[in-house]
C-alpha cells in the first residue's frame, strides 16, 4: 500500500527591517541628508556654504563680505537698495556701508535732493598794460589801443622809468642858483633887506650895501 505525504511549506520569516542610515543625520545643521545605496549622502542646503557637517550662513559679518557688500539676512548683499537716497542722487559702497551722494554737477543734501548746478558764466578779464606800472613813481601812465604809454610828470625830466626832478642837490643848478623845492631857483629871491642888493655866489645869496651916488 502505497501512502503520499504532503510537504509542508517552509514557515514565513517577519521581513527584515532595513535601517535608514540619515537617521539620526550625520550631516550637521543647514544640510540635507539623502540615502544613496544604504549610505548617507550629505549636501548643505541652498544658499549655505561649506561642507556638511560644516554647513554655515554665507556670513555672520560684513566683514567677511567684499568690501563693496553687506551682511544683510545672513547673506553678501548690495546694501544700497535700502539706503533710500535722494532726488539726483546715487549710492556707492564704502567698507560695506551704503553712501550717498549727489550726480555730477549738483549739489544738496543727498539723502534729500540735489538740485543741478547753474553755469557761472565768467567774463574775461582784460589785463591792463599799465598794472604794475612800467613808468616809475615819476610818470604817468595809460592804456592806448592795449599799449600802456608813459611820459614824465610836469616839472620832471628824462623818460621813463626814469624820470627825475630838475634837482635834488645845489650842485644839479647853475652856480647862480639853488636847489629849492627840486627845482632850480635864483636864491636871491627875498634874502635881503632894504637899500642891499643879492649876488648869487656859489648857489648862496650874498648881500651888498647898495652904493649912495654923492
Amino acid at each position: 500500500m502505497y501512502i503520499e505525504f504532503l510537504a509542508e511549506p517552509p514557515p514565513q520569516l517577519p521581513p527584515q527591517r532595513v535601517s535608514d542610515p540619515c537617521i539620526p543625520s550625520p550631516c550637521g545643521d543647514f544640510s540635507t541628508c539623502r540615502a544613496l545605496n544604504g549610505v548617507a549622502t550629505c549636501s548643505c542646503l541652498p544658499e549655505y556654504v561649506g561642507s556638511p557637517p560644516a554647513c554655515r550662513p554665507e556670513c555672520y559679518t560684513s566683514s567677511e563680505c567684499p568690501s563693496n557688500k553687506a551682511c544683510i539676512s545672513n547673506k553678501c548683499s548690495d546694501p544700497c537698495p535700502k539706503a533710500n537716497c535722494g532726488e539726483n542722487a546715487e549710492c556707492q559702497v564704502l567698507n560695506h556701508s551704503p553712501l550717498c551722494r549727489c550726480l555730477p554737477n549738483f549739489y544738496g543734501d543727498p539723502f534729500y535732493r540735489c538740485t543741478k548746478l547753474q553755469p557761472v558764466i565768467i567774463e574775461p578779464k582784460i589785463r591792463d598794460p599799465c598794472v604794475p606800472n612800467p613808468g616809475g613813481e615819476n610818470a604817468d601812465c595809460h592804456d592806448q589801443n592795449g599799449v600802456c604809454v608813459c611820459s614824465c610828470r610836469p616839472g620832471y625830466f628824462g623818460q621813463p622809468p626814469f624820470c627825475r626832478p630838475e634837482c635834488t642837490i645845489n650842485e644839479e643848478c647853475r652856480s647862480d642858483q639853488s636847489c629849492q623845492g627840486q627845482k632850480c631857483r635864483s636864491p636871491c629871491d627875498g634874502s635881503c633887506g632894504i637899500n642891499a642888493e643879492c649876488r648869487a655866489i656859489n648857489h648862496r645869496a650874498q648881500c651888498f650895501c647898495k652904493r649912495l651916488s654923492i
